[in-house]
């Protein structure tokens, strides 16, 4: 390995397309008298995907020892299914096919475990993950401290004693590493210069429930100027089909499937789709059928003031009434492929503090 040439990427850095993704990665380390602009290397790849192995032998690897080889990192393989186009996928998956017959070659990919399932039903990567998958129990305390700790040392950054800790606290178990992932991208981009992750750093932007707050204002914010349209309608619609409210009033998540999701009417699947990319709603796999939910327990608890949440509306116009300790309100969705009318209990627009 000492003679490897590593490029990371996950599928969606670019968008929808990994093709793009892989590309942009490859041209930062293609030498300059072959340099080719990342569209054109995607076109190519997605037209070829045996053309990787051109790339691996002709451009990275002229001239090194034999043992030279090309390592692709692809982290978070299950983007494959959450976030890119399906039109890529099959070509995707043959590329990745092709670099793993290349012995000068090599390919080493993350996958969550509920998205094997979907996963095997894809021919080709079954086959590739039957070959050889070595499997991660879950990440306790320690190893979570380490993922925080560790990498932050390797990079030469300062992380105060106490910060994994603390972070470790507010996120707890559910959904703990892409929250801890989400957690510390938003310390990197609140301390530009220095990138110095102080608790006092931490505490300023409101923890963890600060942190969740402003990137979903920022991402509301994007998809209301990228769409021009009014979210008001949209947000609850979206938000009745991921929480439950109780007769007491307590309000609970719960899944939704992505696909009922992404066939509402504008912009419902682009808000839908730009959630999942900010790591704020999880998407999974369940019983071979794609499903989002909230990244976490924290939107909930008790009901936030229209002033500290970034669900109530942003323009201070009025919002749906409330349902807490009143009578559930049912909202019919649309008929389901059986003709059953779906019913889904109506939660408040403002008492989900996100």
């Amino acid at each position: 390995s000492q003679h490897w040439r590593v490029v990371s990427f996950t599928p969606s850095d670019a968008g929808d397309d990994p093709f793009l993704a892989l590309a942009v990665e490859l041209s930062r380390v293609l030498p300059l008298a072959h340099a080719r602009k990342p569209t054109n290397i995607a076109a190519a790849l997605a037209d070829a995907p045996q053309q990787l192995t051109e790339y691996a032998a002709t451009l990275l690897l002229a001239g090194r020892s034999s043992d030279a080889a090309l390592m692709l990192f692809v982290d978070q393989l299950e983007e494959l299914f959450t976030l890119g186009a399906n039109r890529y996928r099959a070509a995707f998956v043959e590329l990745l096919a092709q670099a793993v017959a290349n012995p000068r070659l090599r390919v080493l990919a993350t996958l969550r475990a509920d998205f094997l399932t979907q996963s095997m039903a894809e021919p080709t990567l079954g086959l590739l993950l039957q070959a050889s998958t070595f499997q991660l129990g879950p990440a306790g305390p320690a190893a979570l401290a380490d993922m925080i700790r560790k990498p932050a040392m390797r990079a030469g950054l300062y992380l105060e004693e106490g910060l994994a800790d603390e972070i470790l606290r507010e996120v707890g178990d559910s959904g703990a590493l892409p929250l801890v992932a989400f957690c510390l991208e938003e310390l990197y981009r609140q301390t530009v210069p220095e990138h110095r992750l102080t608790l006092d750093v931490y505490r300023a932007i409101g923890g963890l429930r600060g942190a969740i707050g402003r990137r979903a204002g920022e991402l509301l914010d994007e998809i209301g100027k990228a769409e021009r349209a009014d979210l008001g309608a949209a947000l609850p619609l979206v938000f009745r089909a991921l929480a439950h409210v109780d007769a007491a009033g307590k309000t609970t998540r719960q899944r939704a499937f992505k696909d009922e999701l992404m066939a509402g009417p504008a912009p419902i699947p682009q808000l839908v789709q730009t959630l999942i990319s900010g790591h704020l709603l999880l998407a999974e796999d369940v019983g071979g059928r794609a499903t989002v939910m909230l990244s976490h327990e924290v939107p909930f608890g008790r009901a936030a003031s229209g002033h500290d949440s970034a669900l109530t509306n942003r323009r201070g116009r009025a919002t749906p009434g409330a349902v807490r300790n009143s009578a559930s309100v049912n909202l019919v969705d649309r008929r389901s492929s059986s003709g059953s009318v779906k019913v889904m209990k109506a939660t408040s627009f403002d008492s989900i503090s996100f």
